[in-house]
C-alpha cells in the first residue's frame, strides 16, 4: 500500500510539472527577441521601365483618328505598374525623377514629426528642380511636393506663397480632404481658406493655343485634348500647362486664372535636335509597318528620339468602315515583333486597347488611384503656433489618423494578459492544482491498522 501511494504522489507531481511547463513555455518564447530569428531578405523593387508610344495616321485622312488613339494609348500606359511614360522630346532623363519622388519622400515623414524647417529646404529645391523635368506630368507627385512646400511656407508665416502652392496642390489631386493637411491647427486653417475662396469666387477660363498646332495639351495633369485648347470653369489661382508634340521639345509651364477672366497661353514648340531624322523614321514606319526586321532601324532611331526607351509601341492607323486597323511593331530588348490587330469603334474600345498595351508589353496594370486620397491622414498638433491666442473655454478639435497612434495602442494592449494562451494555460495550471491538492490530501491521512480476520462459520449442532 506505501508504494501505490508514493506512485500516485509522483504521478500527481509529474503532472503538476507539465502543467507549470507548458504554460511557461509560451511566456518565453513570446519574450524571445525576434532578431534572433533570421531575417528573410526584402523584395527587390521591379526596375521602371520606359515606355513609349507612336501612332501614325496611314494617311492624311487618318490623322484625326490617330492623334486621339495615340492618346488613348499613352493614358493607358501611365496605368502599368512600375512604367514611366515617355514621349519623343529628346533626352527624358527618368532618374531625376526618381531622385525628386526620394525627396518628397523624406520631406513627407519630417512632416508628420512636425519638422517643417528641416522640410522646408527639400521641397523647396524638388519644386526648383521639377520644372526641368520634359515628362509626362505626374500628378500625385507635383501634388504631394506643392502641398508640402504650402504646409512649410504656411508655418514659416509666407502666407500668400503658402495659399498659391495650397492651390497647385488642390488643382493637381482635387481628392483632398481637411484631415490630410491637419498637421496642426494652422495647416488646417490654410486647406480651409482656399477651399472656402473657391467656393465664394467666380471661375475663369484659359484657352492654349501652340505653334505648330495639334500639340497634345494637359492641364493639371490631365489630357485636355490637342492645340488650340478652351478649358471653361477654371478655378481661380495657379494652373500646370503641359504641352507635348511628337519631335519637338515639351514645355510646361503655370497660367494664373483671375475670377471671370480669360488666361491666354502661347506656347512657340522648338524642335528637337534630330527631327530631320524623326521624321524620315515616322515616314519608313508607314512603308515597312508590316514587317518588323525591315523597320528595326526605324525603330532605333525612334527609340532614340524618345530618350531611349524598354518599349516601343510603333503603329499605323488606318479608319476602316467604323474600325480601325492597326500595323507597326513592339519594339522590347533591342528585337521587333510586328504586329497587326483591329479594333472596332465601338464601346469596348477602350478595355481591347487596354488589353493591347497589357500585351504588347508584358506589364500588368496597376490599382486605380484616381479616386484616392492623395496621402493619409495626419494628426493635428493641438500646440501649433496660434493656440496661445485662442480664448480660453474655445473648443478644440483633434482630428488624427488612424495611424498617428497605432504604435501608442499596440504598446498599451500588446500585454501578456490579452494573450488568449495566458488564459489558457492558467485554466489548465489552476486545474491541475486543484486535482493535485485533492489527491495529496487523500493521501496524508491516518493510515487504518493492517493484519488479517478469521471468521469461524462453525454453528455447534444442538441436542
Amino acid at each position: 500500500m506505501m508504494g501505490q501511494r508514493e506512485q500516485r504522489r509522483g504521478t500527481t507531481l509529474l503532472t503538476l510539472f507539465v502543467f507549470i511547463t507548458t504554460l511557461w513555455a509560451p511566456y518565453v518564447m513570446a519574450q524571445t527577441p525576434e532578431a534572433a530569428a533570421p531575417a528573410a531578405e526584402a523584395p527587390k523593387k521591379p526596375t521602371q521601365w520606359r515606355v513609349g508610344v507612336l501612332a501614325v495616321p496611314a494617311r492624311r485622312s487618318d490623322k484625326k483618328l490617330a492623334l486621339p488613339i495615340q492618346a488613348l494609348f499613352r493614358n493607358e500606359v501611365t496605368k502599368l505598374l512600375s512604367t514611366q511614360l515617355v514621349v519623343p522630346t529628346g533626352d527624358s532623363d527618368l532618374s531625376e525623377l526618381v531622385e525628386l519622388r526620394g525627396m518628397v519622400d523624406r520631406g513627407n515623414k519630417l512632416l508628420r514629426g512636425t519638422k517643417f524647417s528641416e522640410a522646408m529646404p527639400l521641397y523647396q529645391e524638388a519644386a526648383d528642380r521639377i520644372g526641368m523635368v520634359d515628362l509626362v506630368p505626374d500628378r500625385r507627385l507635383l501634388a504631394r511636393l506643392y502641398k508640402g512646400l504650402a504646409i512649410c511656407q504656411w508655418i514659416d508665416n509666407n502666407k500668400e506663397a503658402a495659399r498659391s502652392n495650397a492651390q497647385r496642390s488642390r488643382h493637381l489631386w482635387p481628392n483632398q480632404s481637411d484631415v490630410e493637411w491637419a498637421f496642426n491647427m494652422e495647416t488646417s486653417r490654410l486647406f480651409r481658406d482656399v477651399t472656402v475662396g473657391w467656393e465664394t469666387t467666380p471661375n475663369g477660363e484659359i484657352t492654349i493655343k501652340t505653334s505648330p498646332s495639334d500639340a497634345e495639351v494637359f492641364v493639371d495633369g490631365v489630357s485636355r485634348g490637342f492645340s488650340p485648347v478652351t478649358v471653361a470653369q477654371a478655378s481661380v489661382g495657379p494652373h500646370h500647362v503641359f504641352v507635348v508634340r511628337d519631335g519637338y521639345m515639351a514645355h510646361q509651364s503655370w497660367v494664373v486664372v483671375e475670377s471671370e477672366q480669360q488666361a491666354n497661353v502661347k506656347v512657340g514648340l522648338k524642335a528637337i535636335p534630330n527631327k530631320s531624322g524623326f521624321d524620315r523614321a515616322v515616314t519608313r514606319l508607314k512603308r515597312a509597318s508590316s514587317r518588323a526586321h525591315r523597320a528595326l532601324k526605324n525603330l532605333n532611331t525612334l527609340a532614340k528620339a524618345h530618350g531611349g526607351v524598354d518599349v516601343l509601341i510603333a503603329v499605323t492607323v488606318r479608319g476602316k468602315r467604323g474600325a480601325l486597323e492597326l500595323r507597326g511593331a513592339v519594339y522590347k530588348n533591342g528585337k521587333a515583333e510586328a504586329v497587326r490587330e483591329t479594333l472596332q469603334q465601338d464601346a469596348f474600345l477602350i478595355s481591347n486597347m487596354r488589353g493591347l498595351v497589357r500585351t504588347w508589353t508584358g506589364v500588368d496594370f496597376g490599382p486605380d488611384l484616381e479616386s484616392e486620397p492623395l496621402e493619409g491622414s495626419v494628426a493635428r498638433d493641438v500646440a501649433g503656433p496660434d493656440v496661445s491666442g485662442a480664448n480660453s473655454g474655445d473648443p478644440t478639435y483633434i482630428m488624427g489618423g488612424k495611424d498617428v497612434f497605432a504604435a501608442e495602442q499596440r504598446a498599451k494592449t500588446d500585454t501578456l494578459f490579452n494573450k488568449w494562451w495566458f488564459w489558457a494555460g492558467a485554466a489548465v495550471l489552476v486545474g491541475g492544482a486543484v486535482t493535485a491538492i485533492v489527491v495529496l490530501a487523500g493521501d496524508t491521512g491516518p493510515t487504518s491498522p493492517t493484519g488479517s480476520v478469521s471468521i469461524d462459520l462453525y454453528t455447534p449442532s444442538v441436542p
